[in-house]
């Protein structure tokens, strides 16, 4: 079997993950409510787990349960559309998601911001749909002002991104961009931490 063949049954794989992706988003609710979790198989003995809403303690045991008695060879990857939350967590899953060498998915107009962005970035293959947004920007307090407690939570959000080796031009944005700032990274952005564009050959 020759690289070319195996290049291009790939990348018919990917495609039907974004197809499937595309057909199941309608299924959720918004990305703000809680976590929900969905394990959907993709026909050729592979899942995607799909985990769409806010980031909250126990996440990560909770994906445990979802997957349970799921080899983790037989995981394909996980498909993100959250707006944040909670950051310990947020790291919890980014390793999590790493010791299994899980894909990491942001499909169709979905969103990845904020504590979302660290399972995001530890993907072995990192998939990416044009229309989806990915986030990254500072914390800020309830009244919009900085204070001592949010600058630490943007030097910890920084902290755990440089631990699971996210590009420094990244973790500069993630620093110095205001939260009220909701510039997505950009193409070049992503591409610098390995991000592919799969749905772009469909075009």
């Amino acid at each position: 079997m020759n690289t070319f063949y195996l290049a291009g049954r790939m990348l018919r794989t990917f495609l039907r993950l974004f197809l499937a992706l595309h057909a199941v988003v309608g299924a959720f609710g918004s990305s703000t409510s809680a976590m929900q979790y969905h394990k959907r198989e993709m026909g050729n003995g592979h899942f995607i787990i799909f985990m769409y809403g806010a980031i909250v303690p126990g996440d990560t045991r909770q994906l445990l349960k979802v997957i349970n008695h799921t080899p983790s060879g037989d995981i394909f990857g996980f498909a993100l559309h959250s707006p944040g939350g909670d950051i310990d967590e947020a790291y919890r899953l980014a390793l999590y998601i790493r010791s299994v060498h899980g894909l990491t998915i942001i499909g169709d107009r979905n969103i990845c911001a904020a504590a979302c962005f660290l399972p995001f970035s530890v993907g072995r293959i990192k998939l990416v749909h044009p229309e989806s947004k990915i986030i990254v920007h500072g914390t800020g307090s309830a009244d919009g002002l900085d204070n001592v407690a949010a600058l630490n939570a943007t030097n910890k959000i920084a902290g755990y991104a440089r631990k699971l080796g996210v590009p420094e031009t990244i973790i500069r944005k993630m620093v110095m961009q205001a939260p009220g700032e909701v510039e997505p990274l950009s193409r070049a952005d992503l591409v610098s931490m390995g991000a592919e564009f799969p749905a772009d050959a469909g075009r």
